[in-house]
């Protein structure tokens, strides 16, 4: 619903014209309004966009009444109402019915506790000025972002890391760790940012910045290891149904909420169909549904969207352009991804978002439920590989050179994943859009990423239970929901996540595998839900991503831009890989000796991501 960005300064201060040109670069965020308060020791400053109490008494940075408490927001609380009734009771006096105060009103009287009765979206930063604390938070799933540069001169917090570089004029400084993840993952995780000095705070967590202390406090306060999966013979299947249907719909019904119309990305597949078939039947007005389509038939999959929002009798709004339009996207692409990331499901993502932006400001997505309920095919392949992993390590090697024996790709790709130290990393391999690069083994950061977050996992789960909380916690949390927030937010849209609520995520987290993927049916148990709502080929048609020429796109439209790229010496300084290597990889694209595609875009959108900022 914005952007923030604030400084508090232990020594010095801050350059007022600085501050408000990174303000200003976060006007996308929320064009609605601006506004900056600021003192000696700190400056807060936040863009608008208007969703919940449209008035100016709710706009931010806001202040408690007796000026104690400074707070700046981006999200949504969607129970906000039910905790403002509570917070009455108990004598607190409301100025606004915005979801802000009743933050700051939930921090005053419940210190970090309110954090686990917020049921929503969000990061935000409070300021007490009496006992000079920073309190700083993010969401269960990390929806939200939040960046910030800490040293022994004060902390800059953010919505964007671009904001920090404008406001502080922090030159371009790579950090490597982040470099080598990203090579291997398409996408920079948090605590890491791609800028040496600037962190991402992990989802799940807060930090306390006490007065006269240097160093920040960081505390866990939710995590999807604090769940386990039920007992096999302690469920009732007809009941957890029932259970999940109804999560389900008190889900959508708080993700309504709005002053504001909501709409509904709608794609056809199960995920977004089953959550616009629930607005349909909650909401008391017809509710608008979005779809791109695609002159290419290739691509296109407006037909099934056509067909559910018939069934749903939704509003529904289909756009339909050339593959090739989407490059003109390529601007906001460049422009509101502040750190390189190479998933190109970015573009009809951003499409979205603008189709959406022409009408409303607020929409419903189906992001969360692959990993939620396994929907991932590989889960099952995962298992496979894992019960070859339990042979002797030398059958396992004689395995894997028979495999290396074959010219095929996908043969090659197998027999190098046996060759992992172990199924954690092979899983890592697997994840990686970077299987082809030729410095695949020197870039270990992203196998202990992997490796740790499995380190914390509760004893005595399942190998396919481990790798979808795996997708939950990095890829998921990293990669698609950036790319959601994004690719929406730079047309000033906000999207929100049903599957995500916090009780269908402890509802899925306890549930047992079998009912996730039962035999060859996976999303087992969503869609025995989903077949009250949705005709049975909806609900059971094969899944499809959005898929993106980008192969064709390197070897026509993007080849001038890309040998623009690959032959600049300048931009290859520094970075763990030689130029010559680099397009050799893409003379094997254009000559059609291997499908390095992946890997080379990976490579491009850094190359572009470093000129930009040079």
């Amino acid at each position: 619903m914005c952007g923030y960005i604030c400084h508090l300064t232990s020594q010095g201060s801050i350059n007022l014209k600085r501050f408000k040109s990174g303000l200003y670069y976060l006007n996308h965020r929320g064009p609605d309004s601006s506004r900056i308060v600021f003192k000696n020791n700190y400056f807060f400053g936040h863009q608008r966009l208007k969703i919940i109490d449209l008035t100016e008494n709710a706009s931010q940075p806001m202040s408690s009444a007796d000026g104690r408490y400074i707070i700046v927001f981006n999200g949504e609380i969607y129970n906000y109402k039910v905790l403002k009734k509570e917070l009455k009771i108990s004598n607190s006096v409301f100025r606004s019915d915005s979801d802000t105060e009743v933050i700051l009103h939930s921090y005053v009287k419940w210190g970090t506790n309110c954090l686990n009765k917020f049921e929503g979206i969000f990061s935000f930063v409070i300021y007490d000025t009496i006992e000079d604390i920073v309190f700083a938070a993010r969401d269960r799933m990390g929806v939200k972002p939040l960046y910030y540069k800490h040293d022994n001169k004060g902390i800059t917090i953010s919505s964007r890391p671009g904001a920090i570089l404008k406001a502080t004029d922090q030159k371009l400084n790579l950090n490597n760790n982040a470099l080598n993840i990203y090579l291997k993952a398409g996408y920079i995780p948090a605590p890491h940012s791609i800028y040496q000095g600037i962190n991402q705070l992990e989802a799940g967590n807060y930090f306390y910045l006490k007065k006269n202390k240097t160093k920040l406090k960081i505390v866990k306060w939710w995590s999807s290891n604090y769940f386990y999966p039920r007992l096999k013979n302690d469920f009732n299947e007809r009941n957890l149904i029932d259970e999940l249907e109804s999560l389900l719909i008190k889900s959508v019904k708080y993700r309504l909420v709005s002053d504001v119309p909501v709409g509904v990305f709608l794609s056809g597949g199960l995920d977004s169909s089953l959550i616009a078939s629930i607005a349909s039947k909650v909401s008391d007005k017809t509710i608008n549904t979005y779809t791109i389509g695609f002159t290419d038939k290739k691509y296109d999959e407006s037909i099934y969207s056509e067909k559910v929002s018939k069934h749903i009798k939704s509003n529904h709004i289909l756009k339909k352009m050339s593959i090739n339009d989407l490059l003109e996207l390529m601007p906001h692409f460049q422009n509101k991804f502040d750190e390189p990331f190479s998933d190109v499901a970015c573009f009809p993502t951003m499409a979205l978002g603008q189709l959406v932006s022409k009408n409303q400001k607020v929409v419903l997505s189906g992001d969360g439920a692959d990993e939620l309920f396994g929907g991932y095919h590989y889960y099952k392949i995962i298992s496979r590989i894992n019960n070859l992993y339990k042979l002797p390590v030398s059958l396992r090697k004689l395995i894997s050179m028979f495999l290396g024996i074959f010219p095929f790709h996908k043969s090659k790709l197998l027999n190098e994943a046996l060759n992992k130290e172990n199924i954690i990393n092979c899983f890592s391999f697997m994840r990686s859009v970077s299987k082809d690069f030729l410095f695949n083994n020197r870039l270990n950061e992203f196998d202990k990423m992997f490796f740790n977050a499995f380190l914390e996992m509760p004893d005595s789960i399942s190998i396919e239970e481990i790798g979808s909380r795996l997708d939950l916690q990095l890829t998921l949390g990293n990669g698609y929901l950036q790319k959601l927030d994004l690719s929406t937010m730079a047309f000033s849209v906000e999207a929100r996540e049903p599957f995500l609520d916090s009780e269908v995520l402890k509802f899925a987290l306890e549930l047992p595998w079998c009912l996730k993927v039962n035999k060859d049916v996976t999303k087992y148990l969503l869609k025995k839900v989903a077949n009250k709502y949705l005709p049975q080929d909806i609900v059971h048609r094969k899944k499809k991503g959005f898929e993106v020429p980008i192969s064709s796109w390197l070897n026509n439209e993007l080849e001038g831009w890309v040998k623009e790229k690959l032959y600049n010496k300048e931009l290859f300084e520094g970075l763990p890989f030689f130029q010559k290597d680099i397009i050799n990889l893409y003379k094997f694209h254009k000559q059609g000796i291997r499908n390095v595609t992946p890997c080379l875009w990976n490579i491009l959108v850094l190359l572009n991501f470093i000129e930009k900022n040079k």
